[in-house]
């Protein structure tokens, strides 16, 4: 609703002179459109089709470690059980920028964890979980290649093809490939993966 008010404002009246009032109305716009914004949507074009939601993990602070403080609101969780109810038979993916938790394994640094997961994450995975085996999970921030389960859900930990690489070395991708497994559950199968050659020199 927020989304398509701003929308609707911004252009019909993207207005910046002419007094204090035409610009409050162009302030309210935008400030709608952004906080529309906060959460995006795909949804399925059949009752048990594939839908994708993406939501905004950078939370709203002047505070930031990396490139911004993990949080998914309240307003965004309740968004999208709102979505995912009008479609029960039907799967995501939910895509987000921070990781919902921290991996499994044994850091290297502090700074590898500072700033990585969610702060509110085991409470957004548990607000994920009434989706277990109709959703999957993916996002990129750290970009490490990682592929896992978090509370019934799998997590794709996208790489990055350009973060901390030269135009002359070798990186590459994923185009993930999904199916339903014969429990009637999204799964996720085997991705194919895309080499991108560096360039010569």
């Amino acid at each position: 609703m927020a989304l398509c008010a701003g929308l609707a404002l911004v252009l019909a009246h993207n207005v910046w002179s002419g007094g204090a009032l035409p610009i409050l109305v162009t302030i309210v716009g935008w400030i709608s459109l952004l906080k529309g914004l906060m959460i995006l949507i795909l949804p399925p074009q059949t009752d048990e089709g594939l839908g994708v939601v993406v939501l905004n993990s950078n939370a709203e602070t002047h505070f930031s470690f990396t490139n911004a403080l993990g949080l998914v609101p309240r307003e965004q969780a309740r968004a999208l059980k709102r979505v995912t109810a009008h479609f029960p038979k039907a799967f995501w993916i939910v895509a987000l920028h921070h990781h919902m938790v921290e991996y499994p394994g044994a850091a290297k640094a502090l700074s590898e964890r500072i700033g990585t997961a969610l702060v509110n994450g085991t409470w957004f995975v548990r607000q994920l979980q009434i989706l277990a085996g109709r959703a999957i999970v993916m996002h990129g921030h750290r970009h490490i290649d990682w592929t896992g389960m978090c509370g019934g859900l799998p997590v794709i930990s996208a790489p990055s093809p350009v973060m901390d690489v030269t135009d002359d070395q070798d990186t590459y991708f994923y185009v993930h490939n999904l199916g339903v497994d014969p429990q009637g559950r999204l799964a996720l199968y085997e991705p194919d993966r895309v080499h991108l050659p560096g360039s010569a020199r």
